[in-house]
């Protein structure tokens, strides 16, 4: 009887397996994908010729047991990483080719490093498999591994003169972008194809960029959504969304703004990219302020366009206005640049001489809508006073009268004197061997004052007697003196001559600039060039010493 039972339980498992090969059969089901049980007298075997990189190693896959009909296959290829103790894909397992009647394959390596391979064979009587774990170090030192490869870009990095977060993060962006592509095959998905081959797919740019980010110590987060990677980026204490693979199209010119679109996006404008984004716990976004196209001024190409019209709102006082939007520029691009339009209208400073304004501002897609308030400011004048403006004076001042405007004195003693808005002119008493300089050539734009002068150097200075005293470009001793409360700067410019027709001089300048800088960007060259672009200083004072040059001092 106990033998009977043995009989049948043969007999019955017998059955299951032909009807699992039956079923197998039927429904068509390719080998790639192994689903029956191994077979204990199917073994597998690899050798490969000398190991290098750059040039194809050759592995040989070798069967025994089983019905002698076999396929061999490449599973995955792993590649050990010392930054987390753990190996990962170095090509996505579901593009490998799957079984093929072939017993040898080529494999280029491209780096240094340990490796984990899977090879297995079927057999295509039985489609009994097994499998077999290859592991082996490359050592060349021609091909650096991918960590000393991500260790040397941040080198050149740092060489490069970047320290802080945003900028760091934007060089090594930009670094992906120059000297990788896409691969459109969809093969390498890691670290590895980025570093070391220079192509991979959305994987492989987030795998790089966080390697690199990791090394220049900031923080990183991964973000997924419609089949999609990318990567959350911490920069001076927020966090931004940033795609390094949109942003390298393949087809825009580089350094074209179509190459920084995904650069520093808030959680808002990544789900209008990618509608399966969600705001994720500890990565939240929800700053701009570190957004290139904002922070680099780009955005003022559509920004400008708006400019007149707000100004024109303003003067009339409308609490709430909508301005059209008409590009040629592709929806998805819209998208990410007008939201960005309406973050700089809502943080640039909109006051005027007697109102306080503040603005709002959305895109819908179609219009940028803007939301005002306003709130008079207290107006007073009086003798020897002047209404919201900065003064600065050097010697013994008479008095006078100004309205509205910057005010700028001479050294020596000044007797009395009126200036208008476009200028100052002020007459006095020269001590022997001095020249005294009387005007300082000035714009007036909507009682803003604004830099004269061609970009890149310091204002024009006129004499009392007409003559043209052309002063030299942004010098190097340039210093931010203070950082206020508010974010805005005092910069001072020391500058000593001598200069044309004889006058040695020695200026300073204080620019009290209304644009917030942080304390991290106080290079005061960028501070310079972004005020001689044609930004308005609303707060300006020049306090101008005339010396001749063969006088003591």
């Amino acid at each position: 009887m106990i033998i009977g039972k043995h009989l049948k339980n043969r007999f019955v498992s017998s059955m299951i397996c032909m009807v699992l090969l039956v079923l197998t059969v039927a429904s068509g089901l390719v080998m790639d994908n192994p689903i029956l049980v191994r077979a204990d007298s199917l073994t597998l075997s690899v050798s490969y010729s000398q190991l290098q990189c750059g040039s194809p190693v050759t592995f040989t896959m070798n069967a025994s047991g089983g019905s002698g009909n076999y396929k061999y296959m490449l599973n995955c290829m792993e590649l050990w990483n010392s930054d987390y103790n753990g190996y990962y894909y170095v090509t996505d397992p579901s593009r490998l080719t799957g079984y093929s009647d072939s017993n040898m394959l080529d494999i280029t390596f491209c780096a240094s490093g340990t490796y984990r391979m899977q090879f297995y064979v079927m057999d295509m009587t039985t489609y009994s498999y097994t499998r077999k774990i290859v592991t082996l170090t490359i050592n060349d030192a021609s091909y650096p591994s991918v960590e000393s490869l991500a260790d040397g870009v941040v080198s050149q990095c740092r060489a490069a003169g970047n320290y802080s977060d945003y900028d760091t993060a934007l060089w090594l962006h930009d670094w992906l972008v120059d000297n990788c592509s896409y691969d459109y095959s969809g093969m390498y998905c890691s670290a590895e194809g980025m570093l070391a081959r220079g192509n991979g797919t959305c994987e492989a740019y987030h795998r790089a960029y966080e390697m690199l980010l990791k090394r220049a110590g900031i923080s990183y987060g991964r973000m997924e959504g419609n089949g999609h990677v990318w990567t959350a980026v911490k920069m001076d204490g927020d966090w931004y969304q940033v795609d390094v693979t949109w942003d390298d199209n393949g087809y825009a010119s580089k350094g074209s703004y179509e190459n920084y679109l995904y650069f520093g996006i808030d959680d808002y404008i990544m789900n209008l990219v990618h509608s399966e984004h969600y705001v994720h716990s500890g990565y939240e976004s929800n700053s701009l302020k570190n957004n290139y196209l904002y922070k680099s001024g780009t955005i003022d190409r559509w920004y400008n366009k708006f400019t007149s019209e707000i100004t024109s709102n303003i003067a009339s006082r409308q609490e709430t206005f909508s301005m059209d939007v008409s590009d040629n520029i592709p929806q998805g691009y819209m998208d990410v640049i007008y939201n960005i339009v309406a973050y700089k209208i809502g943080v640039v400073d909109w006051n005027t001489d007697s109102v306080n304004v503040s603005l709002s501002a959305s895109y819908d897609g179609s219009r940028i809508n803007v939301v005002a308030t306003y709130s008079d400011k207290n107006v007073s004048s009086g003798s020897g006073e002047s209404d919201n403006r900065e003064e600065t004076t050097s010697g013994n001042v008479g008095s006078g009268t100004t309205g509205n405007r910057e005010e700028t004195t001479s050294s020596g003693n000044a007797g009395s004197g009126t200036s208008g808005s476009s200028g100052v002119t002020s007459s006095g008493n020269s001590g022997s061997g001095h020249t005294t300089i009387d005007k300082v050539t000035m714009d007036n734009f909507n009682n803003n004052i604004i830099l004269a002068g061609p970009t890149g150097s310091l204002p024009t200075i006129v004499t009392g007697s007409g003559t043209v005293v052309d002063l030299p470009d942004v010098p190097d001793n340039v210093v931010v003196e203070e950082v206020r409360d508010d974010g805005s700067i005092k910069a001072v410019i020391s500058v000593q001559g001598p200069y044309k027709d004889g006058l040695d001089s020695q200026i300073t300048t204080e620019y009290r600039s209304p644009v917030k800088i942080s304390e991290k960007d106080k290079n005061a060259k960028k501070i310079l060039s972004s005020i001689y672009n044609g930004i308005v200083v609303k707060r300006l004072y020049l306090l101008i010493k005339g010396i001749n040059k063969n006088a003591g001092r």
